[in-house]
């Protein structure tokens, strides 16, 4: 019991830090924020920090895996009411590419400083496992009428992921940003991996 009501208070501590924290890790980006800064404007002390993040690295993964949290209630209330499983995976399709334009900066400079990133996080909790199983369903669902190649939808669930963020490097992480049409990316993207996926 005690273990158990120690958990939840780091938890919860670690959340309040990141939600503190989350605007000045989004401004200076992985590079340039630092811990004592960091612990100022949380108004805790660095070594309180570091007691519940380990490292300046583990503080961004938890922060990323915050996002992703935040970014999966998100999309439930953006596909509330949406029954077409295309039509929400068009949602999360757009609603990812928005999520790098508008708070991508800190994202994309740690892919370019360490691309294997995303695999580090996958085992850390719950919120890796939301966003594919979230996939995952959809493209079940769409099978029924659109018979797919596979019906390992985890498996598709990953690969349309590393897809999306292919196409965020290319656009967002360029040296010169690319014009393009984030409603009409969206839909291409989709469109371009089902067309490949097809039965």
């Amino acid at each position: 019991m005690k273990k158990k009501i120690k958990e939840e208070v780091t938890a919860l501590k670690k959340k309040m830090i990141l939600q503190e924290a989350e605007k000045y890790i989004e401004e200076k980006g992985y590079q340039n924020f630092k811990i004592n800064e960091l612990s100022k404007i949380c108004s805790i002390s660095v070594g309180a920090l570091y007691q519940l993040f380990i490292s300046k690295e583990n503080l961004f993964y938890e922060y990323v895996l915050f996002q992703m949290e935040n970014f999966h209630k998100e999309l439930l209330k953006l596909c509330n009411g949406i029954s077409s499983p295309k039509k929400r995976l068009l949602i999360y399709t757009k609603a990812k590419l928005q999520t790098f334009e508008e708070k991508g900066k800190t994202i994309q400079e740690h892919i370019t400083y360490d691309p294997l990133f995303i695999l580090k996080l996958g085992n850390q909790n719950e919120a890796m496992n939301l966003m594919e199983n979230f996939l995952a369903k959809e493209f079940e669902k769409l099978s029924f009428k659109t018979p797919l190649k596979t019906d390992n939808y985890i498996c598709l669930s990953y690969a349309y992921s590393a897809y999306i963020l292919g196409f965020i490097k290319y656009y967002f992480q360029s040296d010169t940003k690319k014009e393009y049409d984030i409603e009409k990316l969206s839909s291409n993207i989709l469109d371009n991996f089902l067309h490949g996926h097809l039965a």
